[in-house]
């Protein structure tokens, strides 16, 4: 693939726009947790001069109270640095009980410990209260999968 007219950046060092890729799904996660960890998945990085793109999808609900839940990504235990967090706000202003399609996806290169280097590492999908006391459930009679690709550098 050519990234010219992608907006990223084609370089002849990485002609393949995959180089590595895991996923796992989950059939029905039902998870009612407020604030922790919601999955877990290994993976191995095959080049250091990469980037990663990750994508969780799943139902997301808030429900019951004012406030608002947090959906992010860590890897290796920590936020993604460069270029920027990975994460997803719901808010809702009222006491509905409805679960919407959440798509998280962006690129990671570096946390706040410096560039993901290559070999094993891990993805960790997290959830939190962000705003008030929300009642917050992912995954609901649903399959979430996360994916993670090791792709040419992006920015």
């Amino acid at each position: 693939s050519d990234f010219k007219n992608g907006g990223g950046r084609y370089s002849k060092r990485c002609a393949r726009t995959t180089i590595g890729y895991a996923y796992k799904t989950w059939k029905a996660l039902n998870s009612d947790i407020d604030s922790g960890q919601l999955v877990r998945m290994p993976f191995t990085k095959k080049r250091r001069d990469t980037d990663l793109r990750v994508t969780w999808a799943s139902t997301i609900r808030k429900d019951k109270r004012y406030g608002a839940g947090m959906w992010y990504i860590l890897i290796d235990g920590r936020p993604c640095k460069t270029p920027a967090p990975l994460d997803e706000l719901l808010f809702q202003d009222s006491a509905t009980n409805t679960h919407v399609p959440g798509l998280l996806m962006g690129y990671c290169r570096a946390t706040d410990r410096g560039v993901i280097g290559k070999g094993r590492h891990s993805i960790t999908v997290m959830v939190k209260q962000k705003h008030g006391r929300p009642d917050l459930h992912s995954g609901w009679d649903t399959t979430s999968t996360l994916e993670v690709r090791e792709v040419c550098q992006q920015f």
